[in-house]
Order: C-alpha cells, then structure tokens, then sequence
C-alpha cells in the first residue's frame, strides 16, 4: 500500500512539474506574438515574459490563444498604438493597456487561468475592461512611479494585491482608481514580508563583491532590481548560476522569480 501511495504521489508531482511551462520572447514587430508561437507552446505555455513592442493583437493572442497563460511579464515592452480589430474593435492609444487585454466583451470570455501580471513601464494608461472578471488574479505589479489612469471597470469583482515602487503607497492611493488595494512596496527592505523566505533558492555571497552565485531548484528566468524599483539584469536561471555584478553601484538590490502562482523576491547588498 505504502509502495502505490509513493508511486501516485511521484506521478502527481511529475505531472505538476510537467505542466509549468516557461517561455521568454522578444517582439521586434508589433502585431507579431501569434505567428511568433508554435500551436503547441500556445496550448502549455503557463509562464511567459515578452520584451520588445506589442499592439492589441498580441493581447488578443495572448487573451484568446494562450489557454493557460498563468503569470505573464510585460515590463520590458512598448505597447504601440493601433485602430483595428485586436481584443477590442476601436483605436487603442500608444502607451496604454488595451481596452479587454485580457477580457472579450464580445464573448463574456474572463481569463481565469491568469493569476499574476507584471505591467509596462511605459504605459500611462490601463484600457476599460482589461482584467474584468479576471477571477484568479492575485497580483498585479505596477513598477511605475506615476499611478497609470485606470478606466471603467479595469479590476471590478477582483481584489489583487498591487506591488508598486518604494515609498508611492501615497501617490497612488490618492487616485481615485487605485485608492482601494492594497501595496506592497518593492524595495521596502524594512519590510521583510516583500521578501523571501523560500530556502529552495540560495542567493550567496551576500554582501557580494564580483561573483553573485544563485542555487535554485529547476531553474528559472529573473530580473534584478534596484532599490527604486528599476530592472538592472534580468536572465534565465539554470539550476545554478553566477551573475556577474562587478559593475553594480554598491547598494541594496532584489531578485525577483517566478515562482509557480506568484513571483519571490531575494535581497542582496552589492558592496
């Protein structure tokens, strides 16, 4: 009996190991995303950055294609304007999420497999819609000092937590669309829960001088962040991994992974 219960438990984490699919993309031409994708990393892909320039046809891909699009990184794009059909059929502005990125009003389709979402920079605006219904969407990183505007029913029904830069928990409570969530401050190294304590992964030695050294079971993609919120490296983790910070400023800075649901987030101190 012990021997069966081994196995069935073996075959269960095999299957939840199988079933985390990572892919890291650049977008060169806006437009692009779909056709950039094979049929089946569209069907497994759980976990996805993309960098480079998108329109509201590759949300629409990533909203309608991507069937189960879990945690998705956007911070290293430009979203480019565009007036045609995409996840809505209007004229989506440059620099502004598109309205229904990651909801179709034509269908009342809701993105439920999607649970965590990591904004562009660039952006200055968040379009109508674009995570209505959204209902395992636990949390939204907004790296941008100033509160992007967000339009009509943007996160209704939905309560994720919103991690913001260091000390600008005022700024965007004080926007009207914002004021009711609830921030956690990136960088807020007073704040220990920012930070992890997950002890599959080792980050040594710390402080570090050249040589940064990360052990982490399965590997993983990252980014480093300085203590104002702004990505210095980002890569792609194997099981272990040295990171060369020699032209690092000394100071206090995050790694951020994904991990499964949601993302961890390391401390060090570049001397």
């Amino acid at each position: 009996m012990k021997k069966l219960l081994s196995i069935f438990m073996f075959v269960l984490l095999t299957n939840a190991v199988a079933s985390q699919v990572i892919k890291t993309i650049n977008i060169s031409s806006a437009g692009a995303l779909s056709s950039s994708l094979s049929s089946t990393e569209k069907t497994t892909i759980t976990s996805l950055t993309v960098t480079g320039t998108l329109d509201a046809r590759d949300f629409q891909c990533m909203r309608d294609e991507l069937t189960v699009l879990a945690d998705v990184d956007l911070s290293g794009i430009n979203v480019a304007a565009y007036n045609g059909t995409g996840t809505y059929s209007s004229k989506n502005a440059a620099n502004q999420l598109p309205v229904c990125s990651f909801y179709s009003m034509s269908t009342d389709y809701r993105k439920v497999s999607l649970r965590s979402v990591t904004l562009p920079t660039t952006i200055t605006a968040i379009g109508m819609l674009s995570f209505y219904g959204c209902s395992n969407l636990e949390k939204v990183v907004c790296m941008i000092n100033t509160p992007p505007s967000a339009k009509d029913m943007v996160f209704t029904g939905i309560s994720p937590t919103i991690y913001i830069p260091y000390g600008k928990t005022a700024a965007y409570k004080a926007v009207t669309e914002w004021k009711d969530f609830n921030f956690v401050e990136v960088g807020n190294i007073s704040n220990t829960e920012n930070i992890s304590t997950n002890n599959t992964i080792n980050v040594y030695p710390n402080p570090v001088k050249n040589d940064l050294k990360i052990d982490f079971e399965g590997g993983s993609i990252f980014e480093i962040q300085n203590i104002s919120g702004q990505t210095v490296h980002t890569g792609n983790l194997t099981k272990s991994s040295v990171i060369q910070t020699s032209n690092f400023p000394a100071g206090i800075y995050i790694i951020k992974f994904p991990t499964g649901k949601t993302f961890e987030y390391k401390k060090f101190i570049k001397e």
